[in-house]
């Protein structure tokens, strides 16, 4: 057996059960037909309030948005492309709303435990893998002695030539390299040109909002880090691996019981 295609294998059962056609389209899990019209409406709701909005917004709400923040921009002497994307940016945020909304009331009609859509692509996925192991008479112990560090393995080689890797080390570089240099050159600068008291401190008061903002932009980055791995294999592969880990763990779990069953009787 090639481990290797089996563990790809199974990422492809993780794959189709949280695909956009089985989730949304088919979703076989829904069993009966009110559930089925439930979907329909929350869906259709959910597209009926992105249009209503983008309609009224369209008459009374993005204009004054822009100018609003046109003003404001000419008081902190921001660039028009600024405002631009400002203005985009805010009108977006009740759409977002209105999505997570209505993926969350879609998740609790699945099962009314369910937090929001993650929770249920996860209960999807490990169905599926649950059914494939069985159907290939996979033991406890081939999980364990053989899949799971298998696939631990294969993520360690994921992660250390992920992009996201890459960035770990280049964000801090960039972040701290920039106002040092920055620093360096204007600071020799001000020196070379006699510059003022006054012209210093406003040197002083650039470079330091350069590098809150740098810092602001860093840290942004830095922290959505995680997010760029929605897209790609390691976040499957991961998910895999957590997978297999918490089979392990149902177990344990039911030897524990079954230990403590024997002992009281």
């Amino acid at each position: 057996m090639n481990i290797d295609i089996e563990l790809f294998r199974m990422v492809q059962e993780i794959k189709r059960a949280k695909s956009f056609s089985n989730v949304f389209w088919k979703s076989p899990f829904l069993k009966s037909k009110e559930d089925r019209r439930k979907k329909r409406i929350i869906f259709f709701l959910g597209v009926i309030s992105i249009v209503a909005y983008f309609l009224i917004g369209r008459e009374f709400l993005f204009r004054n948005l822009y100018y609003l923040l046109e003003e404001a921009a000419i008081k902190l002497d921001m660039t028009r492309s600024s405002i631009l994307i400002l203005s985009i940016s805010f009108s977006m945020v009740p759409i977002i709303v209105i999505i997570m909304v209505a993926l969350s009331k879609f998740s609790k009609l699945v099962d009314s435990k369910y937090t929001g859509i993650s929770d249920l692509y996860y209960s999807l996925s490990h169905r599926a893998l649950k059914t494939y192991l069985i159907k290939k008479k996979y033991n406890y112990s081939v999980i364990e002695k053989r899949l799971l560090p298998s696939v631990i393995l294969k993520n360690g080689h994921l992660e250390l030539y992920s992009i996201g890797s890459f960035l770990k080390v280049v964000i801090p570089s960039i972040v701290v390299s920039i106002p040092v240099s920055m620093f360096g050159v204007l600071f020799t600068t001000s020196i070379n040109d006699s510059a003022s008291l006054g012209e210093f401190k406003g040197f002083l008061i650039t470079l330091g909002s350069i590098t809150i903002m740098l810092w602001f932009i860093g840290g942004a980055l830095f922290y959505s880090l995680p997010f760029l791995n929605v897209f790609s294999e390691r976040k499957v592969y991961k998910e895999l691996e957590q997978i297999l880990q918490g089979f392990l763990l149902e177990e344990e779990v039911k030897l524990d019981n079954r230990k403590k069953i024997k002992r009281k009787v």
